[in-house]
């Protein structure tokens, strides 16, 4: 079996939390600082996810929710390079009153450079509904392989 396939079957069969998509507690979701010191929670990490204008949290987690597998592959690519990576970001986006996404930040992170990209780029192509005005977003997740 493949590095790839072995890391594929592992993120599959393995838990992939998404704090603030499904309302878990981090501490159910982050690792050992001590044991991982690049899995150090960013500030806002155990916090749940902001949603503050014409959309409504519901709504929000609803596609994120659909579109989560953009941010999956990021993480598996960064697998590839290092089965043991872990960590959180937190992604702040403004979907403007047409649906689109707009100024996506990741506006902390513990995670490589290159995922941090991968999911800023991954989180700007999304569409939500149409709304009379922009929602503000600030989204935290934590990835580990299992």
């Amino acid at each position: 079996m493949t590095t790839k396939s072995r890391i594929l079957e592992h993120t599959q069969t393995h838990f992939f939390a998404l704090a603030g998509l499904i309302g878990l507690s981090l501490a159910t979701a982050t690792t050992d600082a001590a044991a991982h010191p690049s899995a150090a929670e960013p500030q806002r990490m155990g916090q749940q996810a902001q949603v503050d204008g014409g959309l409504d949290k519901a709504t929000v987690r609803e596609i994120v929710a659909a579109r989560i597998d953009d941010v999956r592959e990021c993480y598996i690519a960064e697998l590839i390079e290092d089965d043991t990576v872990v960590g959180g970001i937190v992604i702040d986006f403004t979907i403007v009153a047409a649906g689109s996404v707009h100024d996506v930040t990741i506006a902390e992170s513990t995670m490589p450079a290159r995922f941090d990209a991968c999911v800023a780029a991954a989180v700007e192509t999304w569409q939500f509904p149409s709304t009379l005005s922009s929602t503000e977003v600030s989204y935290p997740v934590v990835m580990e392989p299992g």
